[in-house]
């Protein structure tokens, strides 16, 4: 059901500017590095260890962490994390950085800690970022998540979101919700005229 979907996320790059369609799963472990940062390493270690205060330290290592390749993959290893180590508010830098690629990261570590003030900031991702890739991740989660209350949010971006990635991505995330609201916001699919959006959405 999701082939077509997964398949824009593998054939994927990133660029300085335009839309970002990027891998969403285990993205970080394909950035390459001739030698691992000294940060990446040390938030690995915590993690490790189960050093009781890792959540605290990773987020610091991340927020020091000049590189973007490397801060955004220091916040990936938050995804690591047991449930209950850390919370949304504290991803907040990090969705909000500059960089695309480490606002990818601190999505896909949302999409990981769900919850209702998860599904939250990951609506309003999903309706403010300007990288049509880190929209696509925020619809990808929310359909994960399964809250209720992210299915207008979804079907508004399905009905305006000016990505037909996005847009795809939002009909995938509201047939996984599978609830009676999900069901009424794909209905605003049904004058879609692109393909890729109309596979999404079950149309021929």
């Amino acid at each position: 059901m999701f082939n077509h979907l997964i398949s824009y996320f593998a054939r994927a790059r990133f660029y300085s500017a335009g839309p970002l369609f990027a891998a969403l799963f285990g993205f970080s472990a394909g950035i390459a590095f001739a030698d691992v940062p000294s940060s990446l390493e040390a938030a690995r270690q915590l993690v490790l260890t189960k050093n009781p205060n890792a959540a605290a330290r990773i987020l610091d290592l991340a927020a020091a962490e000049k590189d973007p390749s490397a801060r955004a993959a220091v916040v990936a290893v938050l995804g690591n994390l047991a449930a209950g180590r850390i919370a949304p508010i504290d991803l907040e830098p990090f969705v909000s950085d500059a960089e695309p690629l480490v606002r990818l990261e601190a999505v896909q570590v949302l999409g990981k800690l769900g919850g209702a003030k998860a599904a939250r900031r990951l609506e309003a991702v999903l309706r403010l970022d300007v990288n049509a890739g880190v929209r696509l991740a925020a619809a990808f989660w929310l359909g994960g998540i399964k809250d209720p209350d992210s299915a207008k949010p979804l079907g508004d971006a399905l009905a305006a979101d000016a990505d037909a990635n996005v847009r795809a991505g939002s009909a995938h995330g509201l047939r996984r919700m599978a609830a009676s609201r999900a069901r009424t916001q794909l209905r605003r699919g049904d004058k879609e005229r692109h393909p890729g959006v109309k596979k999404a959405l079950g149309l021929k």
